[in-house]
């Protein structure tokens, strides 16, 4: 059977995204989605003049196009790793640990895996990693060299673990990499301390200032042997507060009982995010743009493809509801859109998976660690959540982003930046009068959500919002519900959205099925 001549096909789509250099100018690195749901027009927006001058034939002439500017979008299954692509929408850096595989940056290899732990890097010297840091090994070929296993020693550019790596490999496959995701504390340095509502951790010997924690940002406490677990129980935990000794929280997601523990004789393990917030002080704002690649199927001659450059993302919906993959909107506006023929071919670079195609998609019901919605009572906000159960949420951010046009350019020159307009809603059943009595009130509130899945994790977080309602939904023969509508603000450490991803959790950090 030949493939089609006169029509194309969508199920051959995809979509890549590059990093510019500069502007309208793509890096070399192309990372690849490996699943698509839907796209949103590409489309080059054209300015057109017409020309209405006064004519005996009582006909118009042909206008021209004075400029353009281009948009486009698309809309993928949620994984962590598209945490790549948060400083697009953020416009700030993410604050991460070590990887060989960082943001925003060149990607390193593992040239050589030995028998007995190392990985050699193709860096002269790792920083950032020390003895009982613990590391993600992934994307290697043989699986026995993947996993997560505490360091031992780390020189010239080889990290040393204990508990993976135990297959000799002279040739990693270039996927393979290591990441720093956490730490595991000596025996009984950490103590677990409740005061009123106030939780912290206190250690003798581990330095809290470098285990990659960030104000705001969250971690989790606990791993899944019981000895390196507080007899208190385990949960994520947002930081509030860091000193070398010290690491206050306002915020927790718990299971056990919260009790002052001493930790006694407990290795108890840390695992800490990569960290992204909306920053107020614009010596810590960046601005990022991208190329941005959708295959449209093949001509004669090979591959055609469109490609939106100079492209900023405006804005960002991730949507979780029954029965549904929670998936993440990405709306792009960029200075121009082109087309490249099968002959032409595709933009020069390496292409690199986001993630694994196999892996399975994130699904709400079944993925949820937890959705709150809270009064800010005070600085230690671990109030009673004011719902247990939601059938539907969602979160958008937009950045309010404009083209600027010039009379001596065809092209856009630029993208103006507006103010991030950060909202949601959600759609709690109601159980009793907590909900309604906040809203009538109009209190400060507080959203997160936390979804994890197969060893990884993500955690969104409006701090500080204005809630909104329409009223109950009551229906015979139905729930009680009431929709949420969110607005968030800067809080007091001033931000008003923050995300952390998390490449590696144990498995108690996994929702319950």
């Amino acid at each position: 059977m030949t493939a089609n001549t006169n029509t194309l096909s969508g199920s051959g789509s995809g979509i890549a995204i590059a990093e510019e250099t500069s502007q309208k100018v793509a890096g070399s690195d192309w990372f690849v989605f490996p699943r698509v749901d839907s796209y949103s027009a590409f489309k080059r927006n054209r300015n057109v003049v017409e020309d209405d001058s006064i004519s005996s034939s009582y006909q118009q002439a042909r206008g021209r196009n004075s400029g353009h500017d281009a948009e486009g979008g698309v809309t993928v299954p949620m994984q962590p790793e598209l945490m790549r692509f948060a400083p697009g929408f953020i416009f700030a850096d993410v604050s991460q640990g070590f990887s060989t595989a960082p943001y925003g940056a060149a990607q390193a290899t593992v040239d050589d895996v030995d028998g007995a732990g190392a990985y050699d890097t193709s860096l002269a010297s790792v920083s950032g990693v020390a003895a009982d840091d613990l590391i993600f090994a992934e994307g290697f070929g043989d699986a026995a060299n993947n996993g997560l296993g505490k360091v031992t020693a780390n020189a010239s550019g080889i990290v040393t673990v204990d508990t993976v790596g135990t297959t000799v490999d002279a040739s990693p496959a270039t996927t393979g990499k290591i990441s720093k995701v956490g730490v595991e504390a000596d025996a009984g340095d950490l103590g677990l301390v409740l005061s009123g509502t106030e939780l912290s951790l206190t250690s003798t010997t581990l330095d809290f200032t470098g285990i990659g924690a960030v104000v705001g940002g969250w971690i989790f406490i606990g791993g899944d042997d019981t000895a390196d677990q507080f007899s208190a129980g385990y949960g994520y935990v947002r930081v509030s507060e860091i000193s070398a000794n010290l690491l206050k929280f306002d915020e927790v997601a718990w299971v056990g009982t919260l009790a002052t523990d001493a930790g006694a004789a407990k290795t108890i393990r840390l695992f800490v995010g990569d960290f992204i917030r909306y920053e107020d002080q614009t010596a810590n704002q960046t601005s990022t743009s991208y190329n941005v690649r959708r295959l449209i199927g093949e001509d004669a001659n090979g591959m055609m493809s469109e490609y939106l450059d100079g492209a900023y993302i405006n804005s960002l919906k991730l949507s979780g509801s029954l029965d549904a993959k929670h998936t993440a909107e990405l709306s792009f506006m960029a200075l121009d859109k082109n087309t490249r023929t099968g002959a032409e071919g595709l933009k020069a670079g390496t292409e690199i998976d986001l993630y694994d195609a196999e892996r399975k998609p994130m699904v709400t019901p079944a993925d949820v660690f937890r959705l709150k919605l809270s009064i800010v009572a005070s600085e230690h906000n671990y109030g009673t959540e004011l719902f247990a159960y939601a059938s539907e949420f969602s979160l958008d951010i937009t950045n309010n982003l404009s083209v600027i046009r010039a009379v001596n350019a065809v092209d856009g020159i630029d993208v103006n930046r507006g103010v991030a307009a950060i909202s949601g809603s959600i759609t709690p059943y109601i159980k009793d009068s907590l909900m309604i009595a906040a809203l009538d009130n109009d209190d400060d509130l507080s959203f997160n959500a936390i979804l994890a899945l197969e060893n990884r994790g993500v955690v969104y977080d409006i701090p500080y919002l204005m809630g909104s309602d329409d009223g109950l939904q009551i229906a015979q023969n139905e729930p009680v519900t009431l929709q949420v509508s969110m607005s968030g603000a800067m809080n007091r450490y001033g931000y008003s959205f923050a995300m952390t991803s998390f490449r590696y959790l144990p498995d108690v950090a996994m929702p319950v099925q």
